[in-house]
C-alpha cells in the first residue's frame, strides 16, 4: 500500500441509474426487505409472514441480482437508512424505498458495495433531507439523492480494494460460523447435561427433585439505597433486559424493586409474546439496577440451577402453564415457585457448571476476535475508501 493524494469525485448519477420498472405482470412474487442488521432478505424471511399485502405489489420497484435498495427509514445502526447490495434473488420492493443499478464501467458494483457500508456519505444526506419529515425516515428528493458526491479511485485499484475488504469479510464469516458452532454445543450440552441424560461416568447417584421455592430466596428491597441506579425495560423473546434511557425521580425511585449484583430478573407476564422466565441479565456491570414492577428478583442458590432455569426448555413450561388472553398473559408466581427442578449432587452439579463455564469462555473468545475483526474491517474501509492510504495495482 502507499499513500497518495484523494480520490477523484463523481456525483452518484453519473455512475448509476435509478430503477423504476413496475411489477405490474405480478411476475415476481418475492418481497424483499432491506435493513442495516440482515441486509436483502425476503419479507417474511425476517418478519416471518409477508408485511406487504401480496395483492398490491403490482406497484411495486422490481430488484433483480447487483441492484441497490435505499431504504430510508433511520435506526440505531443506519442512522441515515441503509443501502445494500441485493444478491439474495430478483423480488419486489416497497416504491418507498429507492432502487439503483451501476450504468458505467468506470465502477466496480462490489466497491460501490463496501462505500454505502460506510458513514461517508451520511453527511451530505442529513444535509438535503427534509426537516420537516417524518423523524423516523430520511426524506431526500431523487435529484438530491442521485447528487451524492462519490469517491472514486480507478476501476483497477476498486477492484483490488474489494479484494482486500472481501478477505477480511471472509475471515469474519469464518470466525462467525465458528462462534455458531459453539452456541449449537452449548445448547446440546443443555440437552443433555441439564437433564441428566449424560452423565460423567464418575458419578452415579440418584437425582433429586425439589420445587424451585426451595433453592430461591425472593428480594423486596425496594429504592437504590444511594447507590447507581438504572431502569430497565424487558426485551421480546426472553432476550435481556436493557437500560431505559429515563430518569428515576425520588418517589419513582422507592416504588421499583432493586436487583443487586448476582440476582436474577423473573418476568411474570408476556410482553409481547415471549418474555416469560429468567431474563438475561446484562448488567451485571452494575452494582444496583432498579427493575420495573412486572418483575420479580431472585437470588438462587447454586450456578447449575441457574443454568436450568435460564433453559430454553424453561421458557417452553412457562407458556404452557401461563392463562389470560394472547396479549396479557400472566404466570401465577405460586405456580413458578411450584415447578421442579432435577438436579444431581452438589460435586456433579459442580462438573457440570465447569463445563458450560469452559464453554461461554470459548463463546466469550470468539466474539471477543470478531469483534476485533469488525473492528479491523472498518479501519480498513476508513483508509481504503477515502484514498488516505492507496494500494498498489
Amino acid at each position: 500500500m502507499k499513500s497518495s493524494r484523494v480520490y477523484d469525485t463523481c456525483l452518484l448519477s453519473t455512475i448509476t441509474k435509478k430503477k423504476i420498472e413496475k411489477n405490474t405482470d405480478l411476475k415476481y412474487s418475492v418481497i424483499l426487505s432491506n435493513s442495516s442488521k440482515h441486509g436483502i432478505v425476503p419479507q417474511n424471511i425476517q418478519f416471518d409472514k409477508n408485511i406487504a399485502n401480496e395483492e398490491n405489489i403490482d406497484r411495486y420497484y422490481v430488484v433483480k441480482i447487483g441492484d441497490f435498495i435505499y431504504n430510508p427509514r433511520i435506526s440505531t445502526t443506519a442512522p441515515c437508512g441503509p443501502i445494500n447490495q441485493n444478491d439474495c434473488c430478483d423480488g419486489v420492493v416497497s416504491p418507498l424505498y429507492t432502487v439503483f443499478s451501476c450504468k458505467t464501467e468506470r465502477v466496480y458494483d462490489k466497491y460501490l458495495k463496501y462505500y454505502f457500508q460506510t458513514s461517508m456519505w451520511h453527511e451530505y444526506i442529513r444535509s438535503v433531507a427534509n426537516t420537516g419529515a417524518r423523524h423516523d425516515r430520511m426524506n431526500v428528493s431523487d435529484k438530491d439523492f442521485f447528487s451524492m458526491l462519490i469517491k472514486l479511485p480507478p476501476i483497477a485499484e476498486q477492484r483490488k480494494i474489494v479484494e482486500i475488504l472481501s478477505a477480511q469479510d471472509r475471515i469474519i464469516e469464518l470466525k462467525t460460523k465458528l462462534l455458531e458452532e459453539k452456541k449449537r454445543l452449548k445448547k446440546y450440552l443443555c440437552q443433555v447435561l441439564l437433564s441428566g441424560k449424560r452423565r460423567f461416568s464418575s458419578f452415579s447417584d440418584k437425582w433429586k427433585q425439589n420445587p424451585l421455592s426451595d433453592f430461591l430466596t425472593e428480594s423486596r428491597l425496594r429504592g437504590s439505597n444511594g447507590m447507581t441506579a438504572k431502569k430497565l425495560t424487558v426485551k421480546l423473546w426472553g432476550k435481556g433486559v436493557t437500560e431505559k434511557k429515563e430518569t428515576l425521580s425520588g418517589s419513582e425511585n422507592t416504588a421499583y424493586f432493586r436487583r443487586t449484583k448476582g440476582q436474577f430478573i423473573y418476568s411474570k407476564l408476556d410482553f409481547l409474546n415471549g418474555a416469560f422466565g429468567i431474563i438475561p441479565d446484562e448488567l451485571d456491570g452494575y452494582e444496583s439496577t432498579i427493575d420495573l414492577p412486572a418483575f420479580d428478583v431472585h437470588h438462587i442458590n447454586t450456578e447449575f440451577l441457574l443454568l436450568c432455569v435460564s433453559d430454553a426448555a424453561f421458557y417452553k413450561r412457562n407458556g404452557a402453564i401461563a392463562n389470560g388472553g394472547r396479549k396479557a398473559k400472566r404466570i401465577n408466581p405460586n405456580d413458578f415457585l411450584s415447578f421442579c427442578i432435577n438436579h444431581p449432587s452438589l460435586s456433579e452439579q459442580t462438573s457440570i457448571v465447569d463445563v458450560f463455564r469452559r464453554v461461554d469462555e470459548v463463546i466469550t473468545l470468539c466474539e471477543n476476535e470478531i469483534k476485533q475483526e469488525q473492528f479491523k474491517k472498518k479501519a480498513l474501509m476508513q483508509q481504503l475508501l477515502t484514498g488516505k492510504i492507496r494500494v498498489k495495482v
